[in-house]
C-alpha cells in the first residue's frame, strides 16, 4: 500500500491534469488511463485489481456521457419562449400566479413514460431572496412542464434542492415516470448520489424529503451538467425574479 508521501505526491500530479470546468466523463476516462489515480483507488480499495478500477471508470465516463448527451440534445419543438402567448399553438400560454410562472399543465407528464428534468436555483444575496426553474420534457425534448418559482429567503444551495423538491412533487403526483435530472450544481448532484456528505443543516431535511419522493418513481438518475447546458431552467428562475413574484 502507497505511504502518505507518495499518496501526496500522486494527487498533486493529479491536480496538474484534471482541470475544474472539464466535462465529468473527460475526467472520468483521464482517472481510467492515468497510473497515479489508479494506484491511489487500489490503496483505498485494496481487494480490487487495478482492471476492475480501470473498468469501472471507463464504463462511468460512457454513461456519463450518454446522459449529457440526452441533456444537451436539441429539442423536438421550440422550448417556451420566456413571454407566451395563446398565438402560439405549439407551447401552452403562461400562468402567472403571486409565487410562480407556469408554462404547460402538471397533468400532461402523466402522458410520459420517461422524461428529463432540468433545474436551477439562485439567491440574490446568499442568503436573499431566492428563486428556482424547472424544466421536464419528453426525452427527445418537447416541453412539458415548465415552472419559475418565489421560495423567499434562503441560500443558493437550499433554493437548488427547492427546485428539485418541486419537479420531483410534480412527478411522482403525476404518473411517475422513470426521470432523468439535471443540474449544474455539483453539490446537490453529489449529495443526491451519495458521494459527498451532508454538512449544513438545514440541507438536511430537504435531501431526506427529496430521497422520500425518488423512491416513488420508477427510475431517479440525477447528473452534473454544465451552466449553458441548462440555461432554460435559469431563465425561468430568472423570471419569477423579473416579475418580482413573492413566497405566499
Amino acid at each position: 500500500m502507497p505511504d502518505a508521501k507518495s499518496l501526496k505526491k500522486d494527487t498533486l500530479e493529479l491536480s496538474k491534469i484534471l482541470p475544474p470546468d472539464a466535462p465529468l466523463d473527460r475526467l472520468l476516462t483521464t482517472l481510467a488511463n492515468h497510473d497515479a489515480a489508479v494506484r491511489m483507488l487500489t490503496s483505498v480499495y485494496p481487494s480490487t485489481h487495478e482492471a476492475d478500477i480501470r473498468k469501472a471508470l471507463s464504463q462511468l465516463a460512457t454513461l456519463t456521457r450518454s446522459l449529457n448527451e440526452w441533456a444537451t440534445a436539441k429539442p423536438a419543438a421550440k422550448s417556451a419562449p420566456e413571454e407566451l402567448t395563446t398565438e402560439n399553438a405549439d407551447v401552452p400560454a403562461m400562468l402567472s400566479f403571486p409565487d410562480r410562472v407556469v408554462f404547460g399543465y402538471p397533468g400532461a407528464i402523466g402522458k410520459c413514460k420517461r422524461v428529463k428534468v432540468f433545474v436551477d436555483g439562485a439567491s440574490k444575496g446568499n442568503p436573499g431572496p431566492a428563486y428556482a426553474g424547472v424544466q421536464i420534457t419528453t426525452i427527445e425534448g418537447e416541453p412539458v412542464y415548465e415552472a419559475g418559482l418565489a421560495l423567499g429567503e434562503m441560500t443558493n444551495n437550499a433554493a437548488e434542492y427547492h427546485g428539485m423538491l418541486h419537479a420531483l412533487e410534480m412527478l411522482t403526483e403525476n404518473g411517475c415516470p422513470e426521470a432523468y435530472f439535471f443540474s449544474d450544481s455539483m453539490l446537490m448532484v453529489n449529495q443526491m448520489n451519495g458521494e459527498w456528505q451532508v454538512k449544513h443543516p438545514g440541507i438536511m431535511p430537504l435531501i431526506q424529503r427529496a430521497q422520500v419522493l425518488r423512491k416513488k418513481l420508477s427510475r431517479f438518475q440525477i447528473v452534473h451538467v454544465r451552466r449553458e447546458n441548462n440555461r432554460r431552467a435559469d431563465e425561468l428562475a430568472n423570471l419569477a425574479c423579473k416579475k418580482k413574484l413573492v413566497k405566499k
